[in-house]
């Protein structure tokens, strides 16, 4: 039983610091009204997304495009 919780659990918190780290970056102070199911999301993208020489940026912009309708606001 020891062997076995010995396995599950982590040696090392790197992984939370790592999160801990992605999330300052992400949440700074311009964007602090960030909703938790946006700031998961780009933490996600942040660690699990495409690099940006890899990613369509063309096809992401059409998808969003999409999906409802904007209004724009200009100055």
């Amino acid at each position: 039983m020891l062997l076995k919780c010995c396995v599950v659990i982590p040696m090392t918190s790197v992984q939370c610091e790592r999160g801990f780290s992605t999330q300052n970056r992400i949440n700074s102070k311009s964007r602090t009204l960030l909703k938790s199911k946006a700031l998961d999301d780009l933490m996600r993208i942040s660690k699990d997304g495409p690099t940006p020489g890899n990613f369509d940026f063309g096809c992401a912009l059409q998808k969003w495009k999409s999906l409802k309708v904007r209004k724009l606001y200009y100055k």
